[in-house]
């Protein structure tokens, strides 16, 4: 990683346990120049993360912003999500920025490739 200068490093299934720290550390020491985030799912007692981690690292010699959306299935609240990603969008055009969009946005090409938690189970 130290040789590819990449403006975005994005690394997953970091697992939320002890070795996130190690890992946050290491990036930190070792990736001058990076600012590191990492997701906030907490670890259960027994220490076990249950579903994958994110950590995403973004030079600092770039202005750039990162938009992490989740769009929930709720119309109203996806329409709200979408004209905040359009004004960010038009807010880094203007001020010259680069800007990254991501996430779960609840799309599906076709309408019949959506299906409910409930849909699913029930076939």
């Amino acid at each position: 990683m130290l040789d590819w200068r990449a403006d975005i490093i994005i690394l997953t299934e970091t697992r939320l346990n002890n070795r996130v720290h190690w890992l946050m550390h290491s990036i930190r020491t070792q990736l001058q120049g990076y600012k590191a985030y990492n997701s906030s799912k907490p670890v259960p007692p027994d220490g076990r993360a249950r579903s994958a981690g994110v950590m995403i690292c973004v030079s600092e010699s770039i202005p750039m912003h990162v938009v992490g959306i989740y769009a929930p299935e709720d119309h109203e609240t996806r329409k709200r999500i979408y004209s905040y990603a359009a004004h960010a969008i038009k807010s880094a055009e203007t001020a010259g920025q680069h800007l990254v969009i991501g996430g779960d946005f609840n799309a599906v090409l076709r309408p019949e490739d959506r299906s409910t938690g409930r849909q699913a189970l029930m076939e």
